[in-house]
């Protein structure tokens, strides 16, 4: 009753003006960000004479495509464009294997050291990239692997974001439910996937009683074989 009143009151307190200020606040959010993209997408359409005349021109006159023309042909752009493909596709999968992997490790598994290296995470993500920018292209330069994907996949596959952000969600699933995917015999890349699965978070109870269940008929089992 005295949860129902407190929601009933704090709805009371939202007038119209706080409601106003809101949409107020989110429509200049939106236009911070698109207003820049709005810039690019037309000046991408004027001639390059007009690019940086003042008064600015806030829409082409004449529009033109030659500037579209001009990438397509004076540079090799399919072959930009695939090789940011396969890097994107790359770094994506080495990111989310990695930081998969080490987040199960650091917040399920029990080792020495875990804290330790889980602080040399946290570290590391304070080091901006700019520092390690000279130092990581010595590196590459030495091995020989300039102008090579994993010359610029190597370098950006560091999960410690990654990591972090992983290592939170597995820590706010219940113990639980580990710990009966465990118990199933399931491995432990196995029990990762069961304490992600969409029907574990949505009934954790009924997952851990379906376990109980399974673990007592196997017991039932083996008592009377």
């Amino acid at each position: 009753m005295s949860t129902h009143l407190q929601v009933s009151q704090s709805d009371r307190h939202r007038t119209p003006l706080m409601s106003v200020a809101g949409y107020v606040a989110m429509t200049i959010v939106v236009l911070i960000i698109a207003v820049p993209l709005f810039w690019i997408v037309i000046t991408s359409f004027k001639e390059r004479q007009d690019i940086y005349v003042r008064p600015a021109q806030y829409w082409p006159s004449p529009a033109t495509t030659d500037n579209y023309r001009d990438t397509v042909t004076s540079i090799p752009f399919p072959a930009y464009f695939r090789n940011s493909l396969i890097i994107t596709a790359l770094l994506a999968a080495a990111k989310i294997t990695l930081g998969v992997l080490s987040a199960y490790a650091l917040s399920l598994l029990r080792f020495p050291g875990r804290n330790l290296i889980f602080l040399v995470v946290i570290a590391a993500l304070m080091v901006p990239n700019q520092i390690t920018v000279i130092s990581n292209y010595a590196l590459i330069a030495q091995l020989g692997w300039r102008n090579t994907f994993q010359g610029i996949v190597i370098p950006l596959a560091g999960v410690a974001f990654g990591t972090f952000l992983m290592r939170n969600q597995f820590l706010s699933l219940p113990h639980e439910i580990i710990e009966a995917a465990r118990l199933d015999g399931r491995r432990p890349d196995e029990a990762a996937v069961a304490g992600g699965h969409a029907d574990v978070l949505a009934d954790p109870r009924g997952v851990l009683a379906h376990h109980r269940r399974q673990q007592e008929e196997r017991n039932t089992s083996g008592r009377s074989s």
